[in-house]
């Protein structure tokens, strides 16, 4: 007589509840356990309490819940947009993870989760993701997402640091003993200053007339400018007072607020990340360098150049080793471009909801939209 194998526990996607916290410990332990760098964020008291409260961002976390354990969680993030210059409610899914990365028994569990966040948000995106050729970006495009790879911006300022410390240029030893030659006897440093210098000559004159001032919060002055800046784009996330005081909370570490002027008038803003690897406990992508992020921004097009040289040189000040950026808005990437960054391979994927892409096609297709690295997850906790 043959028996039939016990059914397996039945799985359950649901809200977190913070009696969930051992079992999310768990989980994390068992991606660690397979080397796997990947972490399943709870839900803080903060979150917890701004969600009940139906603010202007709300985020809530969604787990996967087999019996006492944790197989997989995915955070919806909603918010306001502007398309069109018409506010629409829409969402993030952010920071997926899943047991089936390390057992392929729960290959289903991604699936579960997004559906289960449709059902909550059907204007539903995604961003990062590591790529197109993560799990969940593959997911999305299966589900036929439209997608598309947000362009990235770089400025090396330390070219001998950059050579020893960043990893995924020292993919085989000989680079890497290349790389040591090159920092050792300064032509690493040299070359970065001789490229800027050549690249100087074809570039259209710095822009003139515009200032600075660091500030603590975004102020009554952060909606005049929304207000006048929003009609601009044809997709951008709400950005006046309230959305961005939710957003830029003091929980990060080195971020740094600009107001830019110009002749005495409010412009735009930036907010910009010193992102320090060689502090203690630092666990970076960019291994011990000091990097410096244009990680949010916004002003007229028009004004865009003022407010990337503000924020490039208030990291310069900083003393960073390299500058990054991601910008999906062309005027935005030709503003970095004309003071000196250049564009290199990203892999920041974008993806959008059939029922997304139908409201803003139009924005898509034109690249009219604005999306930063402030989107989404936001700012790397490094």
């Amino acid at each position: 007589m043959t028996v039939a194998a016990p059914a397996a526990p039945a799985l359950r996607v649901r809200r977190y509840d913070p009696a969930d916290l051992p079992a999310v410990e768990r989980l994390n332990r068992r991606f660690q356990a397979a080397n796997i760098d990947h972490v399943l964020y709870p839900e803080n008291e903060r979150q917890r309490t701004a969600t009940e409260r139906a603010s202007w961002v709300r985020d809530r976390l969604f787990v996967a819940a087999q019996q006492d354990e944790i197989r997989a969680g995915v955070w919806l993030k909603e918010q306001e947009f502007s398309i069109a210059g018409s506010p629409v409610r829409a969402g993030w899914a952010k920071y997926p993870v899943s047991e089936s990365l390390i057992d392929r028994a729960y290959a289903g569990i991604p699936g579960s989760l997004l559906f289960q966040l449709l059902r909550e948000q059907p204007r539903l995106m995604a961003l990062g993701l590591g790529g197109h050729e993560g799990p969940f970006a593959r997911l999305l495009a299966g589900m036929r997402w439209p997608g598309v790879t947000i362009p990235f911006f770089v400025k090396v300022v330390s070219g001998g640091r950059v050579a020893r410390e960043l990893t995924v240029i020292r993919a085989s030893r000989a680079r890497s003993a290349l790389l040591d030659v090159l920092a050792y006897t300064g032509l690493a440093t040299a070359s970065v200053a001789v490229l800027d210098g050549l690249r100087s000559l074809r570039l259209p004159p710095r822009p003139s007339g515009y200032s600075s001032t660091v500030v603590d919060s975004f102020g009554d002055w952060t909606d005049a400018l929304w207000a006048r800046s929003r009609g601009e784009y044809g997709f951008l996330a709400t950005r006046d007072a309230a959305a961005l005081s939710q957003i830029y909370t003091d929980e990060y570490r080195g971020v740094t607020q600009l107001r830019v002027e110009r002749g005495g008038e409010v412009v735009g803003w930036a907010c910009v990340h010193r992102m320090d690897g060689r502090r203690p406990g630092a666990q970076s992508p960019f291994g011990k360098l000091v990097v410096g992020v244009v990680a949010d921004c916004l002003a007229t097009p028009a004004d865009a150049a003022g407010v990337v040289y503000e924020a490039t040189r208030c990291l310069l000040d900083q003393k960073v080793d390299l500058l990054i950026s991601h910008q999906s808005h062309p005027a935005w990437g030709a503003a970095l471009e004309s003071i000196g960054w250049f564009r290199r391979p990203s892999n920041f994927a974008f993806y959008r909801s059939p029922a997304v892409e139908a409201l803003a096609a139009d924005s898509f297709g034109a690249g009219t939209y604005h999306l930063t690295r402030g989107d989404c997850d936001g700012l790397m906790r490094v």
